[in-house]
């Protein structure tokens, strides 16, 4: 009789030793799995975040492309041989989906992150203003003859085509900047790009130079500071 109660309670025993090991085994097992998914989640959402990253990129490449092929001129006969109008729908897409790139962006970005998203919007639509300020700059060149010409124009023309290049020069780097930064150092993007914003607004008006702009935000380490003229300084409404 004894041998019979031992060895049922060590039957039982030993089925609550199974039981407890393939308990264990599978809560190991799930919590394992679980950190899986959450991992090829992560990684998912930064492949689609990177996949975003690269057709703003692409279309940021597209702009300048765009700028930089702008012809218009006179022939002898006073014919007026022009792209700009080609050149403007086109802006006018590739702005377009600058906007659908960024907001597509936000949709593998956390929360927090929607302040970043709403300034390079602002940047988007700063750009697109400054390029089509551009095109007129060159319309009004081109159209008007040497003696009605305002006096710097062409310097104008070249000068805005550089702030539309240093908009695109800037967004560009941050984007790149901004895919490979972790959290923590994704916080402080939003207040860089308001800061250069701001300053890029600024010399829009005039009340900041380019070099100024250039120094602080576009310049590479080791290259030579520009010389920054004195100008006077004046608040910009967003």
């Amino acid at each position: 009789m004894h041998t019979l109660l031992d060895g049922l309670v060590s039957a039982i025993i030993g089925a609550l030793v199974a039981l407890l090991v393939v308990y264990f085994t599978v809560k190991a097992q799930n919590a394992s799995i679980h950190e899986q998914l959450r991992t090829q989640r992560r990684e998912n959402a930064r492949a689609r975040e990177h996949a975003a990253a690269a057709e703003v990129l692409r279309t940021l490449q597209g702009i300048q492309d765009a700028v930089g092929r702008v012809r218009m001129s006179k022939t002898d006969s006073g014919v007026v041989v022009s792209n700009v109008e080609s050149t403007r729908d086109a802006l006018q897409t590739l702005c377009a989906d600058l906007r659908v790139g960024f907001e597509r962006l936000r949709l593998d970005l956390n929360e927090d992150d929607d302040a970043v998203i709403e300034e390079f919007l602002r940047w988007v639509r700063d750009l697109e203003n400054r390029a089509r300020f551009y095109l007129e700059l060159t319309v009004s060149y081109a159209e008007n003859p040497p003696e009605t010409r305002p006096p710097g124009t062409f310097v104008d023309i070249r000068d805005q085509m550089v702030k539309v290049l240093s908009s695109v020069q800037i967004m560009s780097s941050q984007i790149v900047a901004y895919a490979r930064s972790d959290d923590a150092a994704r916080k402080n993007a939003a207040s860089f790009l308001r800061e250069a914003r701001t300053l890029a607004r600024l010399v829009d008006v005039g009340t900041k130079s380019h070099a100024e702009y250039y120094n602080k935000f576009l310049r590479r380490p080791g290259d030579p500071e520009s010389p920054v003229p004195n100008l006077p300084q004046v608040p910009v409404a967003n």
